[in-house]
């Protein structure tokens, strides 16, 4: 840990004696631009309150929101969507299959 703040800093001095002050300022801008928008945004908060209080401690309403946000997540995901369909796919052929085999028993005992 001890070698990358070293090297951070290295860069640091090589950048602060090419850059101008104003590169420098509207480097900084943009930084605190980026980590203003970071703490407006609901999920960057989110994430980050779970790191001081636990998801079960958390009131029902919080708990509900977080799990919806997750869900509507998931839900954007081609894959997972991929896999949702085979699943109601699979169900649907193995109702079929189930229905067919209750109405060949069916028929057995009408004989």
């Amino acid at each position: 840990m001890h070698g990358i703040t070293v090297d951070r800093e290295r860069e640091r001095q090589v950048l602060d004696h090419h850059h101008v002050d104003a590169d420098t300022a509207a480097h900084s801008s943009k930084n605190h631009e980026y980590y203003q928008l970071l703490h407006e945004n609901e999920t960057w908060n989110s994430s980050h309150a779970l790191k001081d209080l636990p998801f079960v401690a958390r009131n029902p309403t919080r708990k509900a929101q977080i799990l919806a946000y997750l869900c509507n997540d998931l839900l954007m995901n081609k894959a997972v969507l991929r896999q949702i369909d085979v699943s109601l796919e699979t169900c649907t052929q193995m109702g079929k299959e189930k229905y067919m085999k209750d109405v060949n028993i069916y028929k057995h005992l009408q004989r």
